[in-house]
């Protein structure tokens, strides 16, 4: 209920999608991509180091036995849009347009975004990514309906935020692990982003995710500005540990039932429904 008002006022809310809204497509999560890259590296190591929630160092890792060329030809033949050429985009992510009146942001290197809303009528007026990030201060102010790509896209390697080191180039601190440069141009973007608009965060687990530290850093809760996710319930044993996380955050839950991602999709199409004013199934 407090979501549906959010998604009725004039503010709305802001999408963050992840990489769970294009698997429906044929599309790779991170951890089944970076375990089927071709490389030297034993499959055990790059597990090893995905169990561990070290995702960045497992992309850097690979880079480094493979060399950027081979690397950021498995991103291309993985995400490239010649994937998207006969897609119906149906599912959770067809909802979007309807939901996003402004900007919606995502850590995406594929253009699932871009079909579905050009395909639904909406298409966005821009593609921010890298050295044009500073665009995205105009997408927030004045509602624009542009395409935040925080991480780059698929064609696009110079920008790319992928790997250890490219994650601490855009985001860090040299040698102090987590902590966060805010004056760096993306950083700063999130801080205006996140407290000043509420984020949807859809198809992302968040357990480790960067913006979600980003969130706590900038005070969580204590912000006054709540975001909202729909996330997997983890199941019993790890429920009440995730759910005081995520409490932490300042980050209103809405939980479907643990591997039933269909539910993703019943609840945007419940929220259309909502703020159309139709009758709610």
């Amino acid at each position: 209920d407090e979501l549906v008002t959010q998604l009725k006022s004039a503010l709305g809310v802001l999408p963050f999608v992840g990489a769970g809204l294009s698997i429906p497509f044929g599309f790779k999560g991170w951890q089944q991509f970076l375990l089927t890259i071709p490389s030297p590296i034993p499959k055990e190591r790059i597990s090893e180091r995905i169990e561990r929630g070290e995702f960045e160092e497992a992309a850097q890792d690979l880079l480094e036995a493979l060399g950027d060329f081979d690397f950021q030809d498995a991103l291309t033949i993985e995400y490239g849009q010649k994937k998207l050429a006969d897609v119906d985009l149906s599912g959770a992510v067809s909802y979007l347009p309807r939901l996003a009146n402004g900007p919606v942001i995502t850590t995406n290197f594929d253009r699932v975004l871009e079909k579905v809303f050009e395909d639904s009528g909406a298409r966005f007026e821009e593609r921010i990514w890298g050295a044009r990030i500073r665009l995205a201060q105009k997408a927030i102010t004045q509602n624009k309906r542009y395409l935040l790509k925080l991480h780059g896209d698929v064609e696009d390697d110079v920008d790319r935020v992928l790997t250890l080191n490219e994650y601490v180039k855009t985001y860090g601190v040299e040698n102090k692990g987590d902590e966060i440069d805010f004056n760096k141009a993306l950083p700063r973007l999130l801080q205006i982003l996140l407290t000043n608009r509420p984020v949807l965060f859809l198809g992302a687990s968040l357990h480790n995710d960067r913006v979600v530290k980003f969130i706590k850093q900038l005070g969580g809760p204590t912000q006054k500005l709540p975001h909202y996710a729909v996330v997997e319930h983890p199941g019993e044993k790890d429920f009440v540990q995730l759910n005081q996380r995520f409490s932490s955050y300042g980050i209103r839950r809405i939980w479907y039932p643990k591997g039933e991602h269909e539910y993703v999709e019943y609840i945007l199409e419940y929220l259309t429904n909502a703020i159309s004013d139709q009758p709610l199934n």
